[in-house]
């Protein structure tokens, strides 16, 4: 009878039950395995785009001259994307480097 008398004591006069904070302090632990999921698209999306700007290159007489060799006004453009995609590439490392490294110190200072 006592259990009764608290269950309906715990309800609200909505009809919802308070939480009484009788249970237990548990741990829990999570895995983010979607984080894993989520990089292998990014690389496999990756890959599609280079096979593709591979696929979609200029020809050789488009970017230079076939008669003196210098770069075309097309020719410097493309070498100005390439070199833009690079950069972007290398600051792209650099972020993921800078936020496994975070992840790194943060569970080291999670541990102590």
């Amino acid at each position: 009878m006592a259990a009764a008398a608290r269950a309906l004591a715990s309800e609200d006069s909505d009809g919802l039950k308070i939480a009484t904070g009788a249970g237990a302090l548990q741990e829990v632990e999570v895995q983010m395995a979607e984080d894993e999921d989520d990089e292998a698209r990014r690389k496999a999306k990756e890959r599609q785009a280079a096979a593709k700007r591979v696929q979609n290159a200029l020809p050789s007489w488009h970017t230079q001259s076939t008669i003196s060799g210098e770069k075309t006004a097309l020719g410097i453009k493309e070498a100005q994307m390439s070199s833009n995609q690079a950069l972007l590439d290398q600051l792209d490392r650099e972020e993921k480097s800078r936020g496994a490294k975070r992840v790194k110190e943060r569970d080291a200072a999670g541990a102590t």
